[in-house]
């Protein structure tokens, strides 16, 4: 976890305030979920939901992938099967990331 989405965390313990952007929600949602912190949980899955483009529909699968979030998971390959041309045109880059994991790269495969 880096330390800017510990310390979103931690304010959002005492704030009951999320702030969130791209760089950090995955963290954050990834120790939301560890700590069973079902509120900041959803708030970053509502955030990826409303902020996923095809520069970090990868990546955010990718991470979500291996934090084992099912449901950002499966919300990616969703994405994937409605805007493959995009990220293809627009960030192809992401996509050979998939590189990575072969497995993953193979389902995304299959949803497209």
């Amino acid at each position: 976890t880096t330390p800017a989405a510990f310390q979103r965390l931690l304010a959002y313990l005492y704030s009951d305030a999320l702030e969130l952007d791209d760089e950090v929600v995955i963290d954050v949602m990834r120790k939301a979920h560890e700590y069973d912190l079902t509120r900041a949980y959803n708030m970053c899955m509502r955030y990826c939901l409303q902020h996923t483009s095809s520069s970090n529909a990868i990546p955010w699968l990718l991470h979500a992938d291996a934090a084992k979030l099912e449901e950002l998971r499966a919300a990616m390959l969703q994405y994937m099967t409605r805007a493959f041309r995009a990220v293809r045109d627009e960030a192809p880059e992401t996509l050979a990331a998939l590189q990575e994991s072969p497995a993953l790269m193979l389902e995304v495969m299959k949803v497209i």
